[in-house]
């Protein structure tokens, strides 16, 4: 199925691209091959920044805004690394042995939990569902809070599940840092490591809310459905946390 539209990233009118059930991981934009839940964490930046027009688009960020993205691959990471240049940072996790700001064949390790960024050094924190893949979200929100600047905010999406409150724990790292199943294994689909997939520590719920205010963060979170800019389906749960 193709819906007619207006894409965010790429800031044309369009064809969104229905292909698969999963709306999360599809809706591509015909120009720039955009994913769904990418246009959801543009639209919400862009929003909290101030531009809600029709017309907003990835194009009206300020070029001197410090941008961390969380992935090195696809359409969003292509169009903030050409609009920001070198104020903008990607990188993906590689092994939990490597230290965090390491190189590896061109591409920067970050450990979310544990970064190598200087206190207050950043304005903007993407991550497009990664956080269920950390063992221990709270440490990663502190780290964020402690890395974002006065002001600045981490816009993130991760798999939310609203009817009910507390966060399902799937699985953790004992004492020893060795890992326990909870839950049956659930894994999702990762460029990085295609044959292996991210194993899913956490689905959230509203008590994530709760940890990130508990940090320090105003969080709120947004439910989009937006069919004329590429956002569809009953998933679109993004939430920006600002460090006030």
């Amino acid at each position: 199925m193709k819906y007619p539209g207006y894409c965010l990233i790429c800031g044309w009118p369009t064809l969104f691209c229905v292909e698969k059930d999963n709306l999360r991981e599809t809706v591509i934009c015909k120009v720039c091959w955009s994913l769904n839940r990418q246009r959801q964490l543009i639209a919400v930046l862009l929003n909290r920044m101030g531009f809600t027009g029709v017309h907003a688009r990835l194009a009206n960020l300020p070029r001197d805004i410090r941008l961390w993205n969380l992935e090195t691959k696809r359409t969003l990471h292509e169009r903030l690394s050409k609009h920001l240049r070198s104020n903008y940072i990607s990188s993906e996790y590689l092994a939990p042995s490597i230290p965090s700001g390491t190189v590896r064949d061109g591409i920067l390790h970050v450990d979310i939990q544990n970064t190598h960024f200087a206190d207050e050094s950043l304005d903007v924190i993407l991550s497009s569902d990664v956080f269920e893949h950390i063992p221990e979200p709270r440490q990663a929100i502190r780290e964020t809070h402690r890395i974002l600047r006065r002001g600045g905010m981490h816009v993130f999406t991760a798999p939310f599940s609203p009817d009910r409150f507390t966060t399902e724990r799937r699985a953790v790292l004992d004492e020893t840092g060795g890992l326990r199943h909870l839950l049956p294994p659930e894994y999702h689909s990762d460029p990085i490591r295609p044959e292996q997939g991210a194993l899913v520590y956490n689905v959230f719920a509203p008590e994530l809310l709760c940890d990130l205010e508990t940090a320090g963060f105003e969080p709120e979170l947004y439910f989009l459905h937006d069919p004329v800019r590429g956002i569809l389906g009953d998933t679109g749960f993004v939430i920006a946390a600002r460090k006030p």
